[in-house]
């Protein structure tokens, strides 16, 4: 179990060691603005940034969509300046 210190004296967070801690990743679409997210574990964020494995094998179960948004993501991290996000709305189809 975790604990922390609080109001002069410790406190159990009730966390075992088995919780899998996740995360909420967006990226906001450059045409109109709006934010796309999804929530991943954050082992599976370890996996993909810092052991360069690839967003498909990390998320085989996620939409295309939902990779973009954890490729966007892990782009704008790495470069600030970076901002290229197109939601699945603004994306041209292939039917046109």
């Amino acid at each position: 179990m975790g604990r922390f210190f609080e109001g002069g004296r410790w406190h159990d967070t009730g966390i075992g060691p088995s919780v899998e801690w996740t995360m909420n990743v967006g990226a906001k679409c450059v045409l109109c603005g709006e934010e796309g997210r999804v929530t991943v574990l954050c082992d599976d964020i370890k996996k993909y940034i810092y052991e360069g494995e690839l967003v498909q094998n990390v998320w085989p179960d996620l939409s295309p969509e939902d990779r973009d948004i954890l490729i966007s993501w892990r782009n704008k991290k790495a470069n600030a300046n970076w901002d290229y996000h197109v939601c699945p709305s603004c994306y041209p189809s292939e039917e046109e």
